[in-house]
This record gives C-alpha cells, sequence and structure tokens, in this order.
C-alpha cells in the first residue's frame, strides 16, 4: 500500500501543471500557462504581453520550452472557406470554443540545435493574440500537447462563429426539412389562402423542398452564405434568421415554379382544364349504373332519371329512400 502511495505522488509531481493564471485587460481574455516556467523579457517579438522560459531544464520541467503570448493589433476575420493545406508550414488545426484554428510550423537552427515554433492565432476583440510555444524538434509531441492545454483554457470574448452556428449544421434548414416531410404526408402545400398545389404536384414540391433542406448546408461550404452575413457585420442572432427567411424564400420559389408549370388549384377563378384532379377509376357495375337510361321522373325536380342511380344526377335527391317509400306504399295498399 505504501508503495502505491509513493507511486502516484510521483506520478502527481510528473505530471504537468496548468496553475499559472495570467489575465489581460485589452484584449480582455484570461489563461493558465504551465507551471515551472520562469517570467522573461523578450525583446524579440514585438507587442508580446507574456514570455515564459525553461532555458534550464530540471526535474519538474525535463525539456526546453519558450511560451510567448503577443497581441496582434489587429481583429482576425473568419475565414470560411474551406480549409488547404497549401501552405507548407501549416501544420494540424487545434481546436478553441470548438473553433478550428489553423497552426503554423517554423522551424530554425540555433547554436546547432533544431528547434521548432508552433504558431497559433486566437481570435480575441478586439484585437487576436498569438500563441507561440518554442523547444527543441525532439520534444515537439509535448509541445503540441502544451499547446492543446493551453488553448483549453484561454476565455475570452470573440465574433467567430462554429460549424453549427455558422449554418453549417441542419438547424436552421429543419425549416425546408419539416415542410417538404410535411406536404409529401399530407398531399397539399399553400402558400397563400388562393394560391397552392395538391396531391400529386404538392408532394413533387415537397419532395425537391425535402432535397433542399438537406442539400443547403453543403452548399453553404462551396458558398459560406452564413460567412458573408457575418462579414456584413450580422451577429449570431441575425445570422440564424438570415437563414431562415432564406428557407421560406425557398420553398415559396419551388412552390411558385410548380404552380407555373401545373397551375394553381386555389385561385378564385381557378380554371378546371388547368388542373385536372385525378378521379377515381369505376368499376363495371359502376360504369353500368352511371350510363343506365332514364326510366322514370324524379320526385324533387321532375326531371329524367334512372332507377338504377343511387341519387338524382340534376338535383342530387335520394332516389333509393324514394323507391323505398314507393314500396311501402304499395305494400300497405295491398294489405288494404
Amino acid at each position: 500500500m505504501k508503495r502505491f502511495g509513493l507511486f502516484l505522488a510521483l506520478l502527481l509531481c510528473a505530471a504537468r501543471a496548468f496553475a499559472y493564471d495570467y489575465t489581460n485587460t485589452v484584449p480582455s481574455f484570461t489563461v493558465k500557462l504551465p507551471d515551472g516556467l520562469t517570467n522573461v523579457p523578450s525583446p524579440l517579438f514585438s507587442k508580446y504581453l507574456v514570455c515564459l522560459a525553461n532555458l534550464h531544464p530540471v526535474k519538474g520541467h525535463p525539456y526546453f520550452e519558450i511560451i510567448v503570448l503577443s497581441d496582434t493589433g489587429e481583429l482576425l476575420h473568419q475565414d470560411f472557406s474551406p480549409a488547404t493545406n497549401s501552405s507548407l508550414n501549416l501544420s494540424v488545426s487545434a481546436k478553441w470554443q470548438g473553433i478550428a484554428l489553423q497552426v503554423t510550423r517554423e522551424t530554425r537552427v540555433i547554436y546547432g540545435e533544431t528547434m521548432v515554433s508552433l504558431n497559433c492565432r486566437i481570435p480575441i476583440k478586439p484585437s487576436a493574440i498569438e500563441l507561440r510555444v518554442m523547444g527543441a524538434t525532439r520534444q515537439e509531441t509535448e509541445l503540441r500537447d502544451d499547446l492543446g492545454k493551453i488553448l483549453e483554457t484561454v476565455n475570452g470574448p470573440t465574433d467567430w462563429l462554429t460549424p453549427a452556428e455558422s449554418g453549417r449544421g441542419p438547424g436552421p434548414h429543419l425549416v425546408c426539412i419539416f415542410i417538404g416531410v410535411f406536404a409529401l404526408m399530407i398531399g397539399s402545400l399553400r402558400i397563400s389562402p388562393h394560391c397552392g398545389l395538391a396531391d400529386t404536384d404538392a408532394r413533387i414540391a415537397g419532395f425537391l423542398i425535402l432535397l433542399a433542406g438537406l442539400g443547403l448546408p453543403y452548399l453553404d461550404r462551396v458558398y459560406p452564405i452564413a460567412g458573408s452575413l457575418h462579414h456584413l457585420g450580422l451577429g449570431y442572432y441575425e445570422v440564424m434568421a438570415a437563414m431562415v427567411v432564406l428557407n421560406f424564400l425557398v420553398i415559396i420559389l419551388i412552390t411558385l415554379v410548380m404552380i407555373c408549370i401545373h397551375g394553381n388549384l386555389y385561385a378564385k377563378d381557378a380554371n378546371p382544364l388547368a388542373y385536372v384532379i385525378p378521379k377515381k377509376k369505376l368499376t363495371k357495375a359502376e360504369k353500368k349504373v352511371a350510363s343506365a337510361p332514364p326510366d322514370m321522373s324524379c320526385p324533387l325536380c321532375h326531371k329524367p332519371a334512372s332507377s338504377l342511380q343511387p341519387t338524382c344526377p340534376n338535383c342530387n335527391a335520394d332516389l333509393v329512400r324514394w323507391k323505398q317509400a314507393q314500396s311501402a306504399s304499395r305494400d300497405v295498399e295491398e294489405l288494404v
């Protein structure tokens, strides 16, 4: 038990502690940096805010490392275009508050030792900050771990949007998806009381609207609509409202195109020939009844009708009930 306690104590001592709290006023942010480093002046980096270094590795901090935070003095605009690896020095991206940041990697030889510098700009507003983690190339794995852990502790205001907030997720496009599914199920689609589609045409339009709702997130990756609106100065909620309006415009456009092709069923002066509603197919018996010649006079409108038909084709009178009443009256006469 004592050996286990000693092993646990050694393990905790060997683990890197990020307990150095640094707070900056302009730009406003807080960050936790590794313990065991010395705060040293750094005239090599312009506008540096803090510079921590371990120039003489010891047991608690076994490798050479320099960590620099500096103010870039400019607002970093978000790039919504697809990420490319065109830069020769581009390293793997890092995550900060759910946003992917690019990390550049630079190497240089200092006093015969190959050094690596991992640089990352953090979009704090009103001006971005730059994080540099430098050390020997043989310790690059540890340097990358430190960079990721420092980014996790950076807390400050930003106007950048996460992938879900920028419209690349299905969130704001659920309007098209819901309306498309509704039109497929109900078979009716209206954009006003006297303008819309029904039956097969409504279901075709619903299917097209559903495809639009599923495809808009992928379209935003090619042409960043939400990102462009964000660059114009719109906030998160304004961008989301604009994306919802875009969904309604897509629905209206698809519906109007279908109406131009197949006609408007709900128009006040709709022409029956412009929109043919599919009729139920009649059986042979039903066709025989419908085409039966008139052999009687309707008791209500006194126009020719057929006794085989259940209702009068002229006034829709119930001929079945009338025939039942006639049969009952004859039975009474015979009994009398």
